[in-house]
């Protein structure tokens, strides 16, 4: 899935590992049995969760362990109310909060080429989630900034998911008519849009 493969991006430098699937293991990384041990021994945490209640759980355990100077990076796929949410919660903790949510099919992840859509806390605390974790996992210009406010990269991020599911219905769509009505010789008209719109002018 989408964090273990950022996992083993971040285990090419110092990582420790908690996942509530304790069969699930990094090479090179130390595995420790609660979000809290990650607090203890880290100074930034990167989490990766399905959903707002899991971010919200996670968040909870790690602001009650949490110590000064304290970075937390949330990679998640949320709300933008959670996100916003989340955000509240940090500040009134005094922890570092950036929401970085995720684009990256896994070959890209594998090669070191996500795509990270950033917002939270200020510029110099967003450059330091890409300095101290982002960085190991995408280019510099791949890691887009949407401002102090937590809630925008998790916007962009739906809104990212939703071309995405468009596109490929649209597609889905377009072909189910053409083949439908359209034959040229023996070959679908997906041949066409294979082999030839793309050089189209």
């Amino acid at each position: 899935d989408c964090g273990e493969l950022l996992g083993e991006q971040l285990s090419k430098a110092s990582l420790v590992v908690f996942d509530r699937h304790a069969a699930k293991t990094l090479e090179n990384a130390v595995t420790v049995a609660s979000v809290a041990d990650v607090v203890a021994r880290s100074t930034t945490v990167v989490s990766c969760v399905p959903d707002d209640a899991a971010a919200t759980a996670v968040a909870d355990e790690l602001l009650s362990a949490a110590k000064p100077g304290l970075l937390h990076v949330s990679v998640s796929t949320l709300s933008p109310v959670c996100a916003t949410d989340l955000e509240r919660k940090h500040q009134e903790a005094g922890v570092g909060f950036v929401a970085a949510p995720v684009f990256a099919r896994p070959e890209n992840m594998r090669a070191g080429q996500a795509s990270f859509a950033l917002s939270g806390g200020d510029a110099a605390l967003r450059q330091r989630a890409i300095d101290e974790a982002l960085s190991h996992a995408a280019p510099a210009e791949r890691c887009f900034d949407f401002g102090d406010s937590a809630g925008a990269a998790a916007a962009a991020k739906l809104t990212g998911n939703f071309m995405i599911a468009g596109a490929i219905e649209a597609l889905a769509e377009g072909l189910d008519l053409a083949e439908g009505q359209v034959r040229r010789g023996n070959q679908p008209v997906s041949a066409i849009c294979a082999d030839g719109v793309e050089e189209a002018p």
